[in-house]
């Protein structure tokens, strides 16, 4: 009998462990909602308008709509460590890892959004040295990540300079920060 060698599975990158002295940055408290506002606008104008024929139909689309979001804002996280952002991307039936470590930063901003600096939330842009661009949502204002991220970027800065909290609200509100 021969043996015949089995094909080998391609082996999944394992994904990085979130060291017990990371700094936790959950999203703001109603990110879910906020990041699904137009559509829930769209379904009530199709109610108001009588495009459903009866009640149920958009609640149902409602909850469709909301359900996800939620469950995407419960498991996101961004982890801050003393190299690296281990950004934790979260979905309904998987939560993925992703390890950026800041020596392959190239730059960082935060900016505000339109309603971003009234609800206490700032988008955090950080560009890779490959030309990527991830952007950290609905970040708490208070907290200054971008400033984080450019002290490690610059070596600057260890694991004992946390985000400082109310830095991103001493900024002049027509500057965008870099």
């Amino acid at each position: 009998m021969s043996t015949e060698e089995q094909p080998q599975q391609p082996q999944q990158p394992q994904e990085p462990e979130v060291p017990e002295d990371a700094i936790e940055v959950a999203q703001v408290q109603y990110a879910w909602i906020w990041s699904s506002w137009w559509l829930l606008a769209i379904v009530l104008l199709l109610f108001v308008f009588s495009v459903f024929p009866d009640p149920f139909t958009p609640a149902v689309l409602a909850v469709v709509i909301l359900i996800p979001k939620y469950w995407q804002w419960r498991r996101t996280r961004y982890y801050l460590t003393e190299d690296a952002l281990i950004y934790q991307r979260g979905g309904i039936l998987q939560t993925r890892r992703f390890l950026i470590p800041f020596k392959r930063l190239k730059e960082t901003r935060a900016r505000f959004g339109m309603f971003g600096r009234a609800l206490g939330f700032q988008h955090v842009d950080i560009i890779l040295d490959n030309g990527a661009l991830a952007t950290l949502v609905y970040v708490p204002a208070q907290m200054d990540v971008a400033d984080y991220f450019q002290k490690r970027m610059k070596g600057g800065g260890t694991s004992e300079d946390p985000p400082e909290e109310g830095a991103a609200d001493e900024a002049d509100p027509g500057e965008e920060k870099s």
